[in-house]
């Protein structure tokens, strides 16, 4: 008996084995066709465009000199990339919704979702999937692949909420506020013009690891050089960020009507990631301090410029402090002289 009731559990074992391998070979087959949403490396991706369901889109591209783009245009910010990438990098498949609940969550995919499409080296994508809402316990993101019927619900081990907020289009919100895209060895040139003290204004030329300060014909000589202050200065830049912008401020046409305070103007090896930026007074507002001064009443707020950048199709806010070396004179990069 004892004999008998092994061979038949012996049975029942390879029976199940073999139903298990062969279900598990047909789900894999069907999850590399239809549930191939994310990236095991991220690195070869040039590409990813948002698409909302009015038609709304966002287009993040990487270009020459290894930085990213909004719409082809503004500098996208690192963090927020860095979210999508990890969420294409960790990205996990529960399960595909039941049949009985698959009609209503498509009309709703098809009708609420984001589109999402994913470019490595072609023109055509090499995904493209929608993305729709969260479970009823935000542990989980629908998902459905274009061209396909079957949503799946996937989530990312430890995350809870809704991914598709990851892939917002909200065009300030990917902005960077970096004002320059590039990297220190990326730039030829800094030139800070002062609009009212001309004898302040200099320039800086990095030509094969050596620096020049000059200001018109005349050049500081390397020996007087503040070599410190212009190796700072320059690897400061690609790190220097706006406070905010301000695109909405009321009195922006009356602004640039005034005469600027500067023109800072970095000049890189990659023409579309030069910048221009052309700083004004900031009026005082509610928030400004007010210093006390024999020299009259005070106009302009003390820690905080207005200026334009991306070809001046932005007005930004910049903090003095942050700007501080950079709004440095001309006969400051002279090396102190020794005293007698």
């Amino acid at each position: 008996m004892n004999k008998w009731a092994l061979v038949i559990g012996a049975i029942l074992i390879l029976g199940a084995a073999a139903y298990y391998f062969v279900e598990q070979e047909s789900f894999t087959t069907f999850q590399n066709a239809e549930t191939s949403f994310g990236y095991k490396t991220t690195e070869k991706i040039t590409k990813i465009v948002i698409t909302e369901p009015d038609g709304w889109k966002i287009k993040l591209q990487k270009q020459e000199g290894d930085f990213w783009t909004v719409n082809d245009f503004y500098l996208a910010r690192e963090d927020a990339l860095g979210l999508i990438f990890e969420t294409l990098r960790k990205i996990k498949v529960d399960k595909p919704m039941p049949l009985a609940a698959q009609a209503n969550l498509n009309k709703d995919i098809d009708s609420k979702g984001k589109l999402i499409e994913v470019y490595t080296s072609s023109n055509e994508p090499t995904r493209a999937f929608k993305i729709y809402g969260s479970s009823t316990n935000r542990q989980g993101t629908f998902m459905k692949m274009e061209g396909s019927q079957t949503p799946y619900l996937v989530h990312i081990p430890g995350f809870i909420g809704s991914m598709d907020i990851r892939f917002h289009t909200v065009l300030e919100k990917w902005r960077s506020h970096r004002i320059f895209a590039g990297t220190v060895n990326e730039i030829k040139q800094l030139n800070v013009e002062f609009n009212e003290k001309l004898n302040d204004s200099y320039s800086i030329t990095i030509n094969n690891g050596k620096y020049e300060v000059s200001q018109g014909n005349k050049v500081i000589e390397a020996a007087n050089l503040n070599t410190n202050k212009v190796k700072y200065i320059i690897e400061s830049l690609p790190k220097t960020n706006i406070e905010a912008f301000d695109n909405l401020y009321t009195y922006k046409d009356s602004l640039l009507q005034q005469k600027p305070y500067c023109k800072i103007q970095i000049v890189s090896k990659f023409p579309q990631q030069s910048q221009t930026l052309v700083v004004y007074n900031m009026p005082l507002t509610d928030k400004s301090k007010i210093i006390s001064s024999l020299e009259g009443e005070q106009k302009y707020d003390v820690d905080r410029f207005y200026a334009t950048m991306n070809k001046n199709e932005d007005l930004v806010i910049i903090q003095q402090y942050v700007f501080e070396e950079i709004l440095s004179k001309y006969s400051d990069f002279v090396k102190p002289q020794p005293q007698d």
